[in-house]
This record gives structure tokens, C-alpha cells and sequence, in this order.
């Protein structure tokens, strides 16, 4: 096991193999606690990005150009969601953190580069965020929305 998690952690490319990895062994114990931190500096050294730990991700997410991208401690993303670069994903203000007021993520949401998705919002399953959106209001299941502040603009 210890050889799979050092082949791993020194040649794994791939934002994903190392995002996923991080979460699934960072509640296995003082080791995997140690690596998942190891794991994370290093994507936030070679991508410039924040992901938390403490974010709840489900499986098949994908980061296609992993740039910039921040993701809060209370954010919950489901399945199968997409998110392009410089995206933000956490709370408005300095205190609703606390109170868990971050964005949760429906299933197989795209989320386009630049967008802004935060404070205490449901995006909801199969919606489209556009490039550079600004999203403070709750988003319906299978929509389009842009625009700063955005704005639903059509069904998928």
C-alpha cells in the first residue's frame, strides 16, 4: 500500500488522480493525513489553486484546465460536475463560512472559466454556469445562466 501511495503522490499528473486522492485518504489516519497535505501543496504549487479539504466532491469531476480554481471548506459538489479555470466556489463574506453558508453543486453541472458561484446557493442538476458569471441566487435543475449577476437565459 505505502509503494502504491508514493508511485502515486511522485508521478500522478493529473489534478484529478491528486484532488481525489487527498480527500479518500485524508480520514484514513495520521499517514494519510500527512500525504493528503503533501498532496494538496502541491497542486495549490504547480496549478495555483486552493481546494479544500474539507469540501465534499463526489466522483468524476473534472478540471480540464485546473488554473486558479478555489474551492471553499463547505462546498458540496455532486457527481459528474465539470469546472474550468479561475473559478471561484466558496463563501460571500468573512463570517457565513462559519454559519455554512457555501454553494452546493448539483450532478453534472458545467461550470465555464471565470465564473463566481458564492454564498449559500443549490446550482442545480445538469445547469450550465457561463464564463465569467457571477452567481448569488439559486439556479433551477437544467438551465443556462450568465451574466453579472447572473441570470437564467434558457433551458438545456
Amino acid at each position: 500500500m505505502f509503494k502504491k501511495v508514493l508511485r502515486w503522490f511522485l508521478f500522478g499528473d493529473t489534478i484529478e488522480v491528486l484532488y481525489y486522492r487527498s480527500i479518500k485518504y485524508s480520514n484514513k489516519g495520521a499517514f494519510y493525513k500527512y500525504i493528503a497535505i503533501l498532496c494538496s501543496r502541491r497542486i495549490n504549487r504547480k496549478y495555483a489553486c486552493y481546494l479544500s479539504q474539507k469540501a465534499i466532491v463526489g466522483r468524476n469531476i473534472k478540471f480540464p484546465h485546473p488554473v486558479g480554481i478555489v474551492i471553499g471548506d463547505g462546498v458540496t459538489i455532486a457527481e459528474d460536475a465539470i469546472i474550468y479555470q479561475n473559478v471561484t466556489l466558496g463563501a460571500a463574506r468573512v463570517g457565513e463560512g462559519v454559519k455554512g453558508l457555501y454553494p452546493k453543486i448539483g450532478k453534472d453541472v458545467v461550470i465555464f472559466a471565470g465564473a463566481k458561484v458564492i454564498g449559500g446557493i443549490t446550482i442545480g442538476d445538469g445547469a450550465v454556469i457561463g464564463a465569467n458569471s457571477v452567481v448569488t441566487k439559486d439556479i433551477p435543475a437544467n438551465v443556462s445562466a450568465v451574466g453579472i449577476p447572473a441570470r437564467i437565459v434558457g433551458d438545456i
